[in-house]
């Protein structure tokens, strides 16, 4: 009776130290998955240089549809702020040629750009068509099928612009660890304004 005693004793002993293992090596991966993930909430901006930010401003708003916002007075710099769609683009004026893209005409996907998804690709392609914008454009096909419409071009300075209906394209992580935040876990930045939002 007392060896059984010692036995089960024994076991309940093996089994504690397993579930402790246990419990620590879930520990670690928690600890790795905070450690992975930057207090982050979302994009808030892109910065482009510009060689007239008049130019610019005009291809952003009539083009992309921004709006043009009003910038802190500390900065000393001539720039302009644009914000639509959840993130804004600030625009520096250069005053370094060398450091501006030297072919305003090439389009290449496999290069810098920053892309925007479009509810309606034909319709953006036949505003590009009207306001004489070149842009290159093409489908791509995913794994499973589906087709992906990509339409590239530049603003005045030569940095690319992607228009794409990516929005079906699923997005599966290449690793089991870290958490995906999203962006609307956040509300957009304040915006004062008149204006009436735009219809959904």
């Amino acid at each position: 009776m007392q060896k059984q005693e010692i036995r089960g004793e024994e076991r309940n002993k093996y089994e504690k130290a397993g579930e402790q293992a246990e419990l620590g090596k879930e520990e670690r991966k928690n600890e790795k998955e905070e450690s992975q993930l930057a207090p982050l909430k979302a994009l808030n901006h892109v910065s482009r240089l510009c060689r007239n930010v008049e130019k610019s401003v005009e291809f952003y708003t009539k083009v992309l549809g921004f709006v043009s916002m009003e910038r802190p007075n500390v900065l000393d710099f001539e720039g302009a702020w644009l914000f639509n769609y959840g993130i804004g683009i600030h625009l520096v004026q250069s005053k370094e040629e060398h450091r501006m893209p030297s072919d305003t005409e090439d389009l290449n996907p496999n290069d810098n750009h920053i892309s925007f998804q479009c509810e309606d690709v034909e319709e953006m392609e036949k505003k590009l068509k009207k306001m004489n914008v070149k842009y290159m454009k093409r489908t791509l096909k995913t794994e499973d099928g589906a087709a992906m419409d990509q339409m590239f071009f530049n603003d005045p300075d030569g940095f690319m612009v992607e228009i794409c209906n990516c929005e079906d394209l699923q997005l599966v992580p290449a690793d089991s660890l870290g958490k995906i935040k999203l962006p609307w876990d956040r509300p957009i930045p304040p915006i004062k304004t008149n204006h009436q939002q735009a219809p959904k």
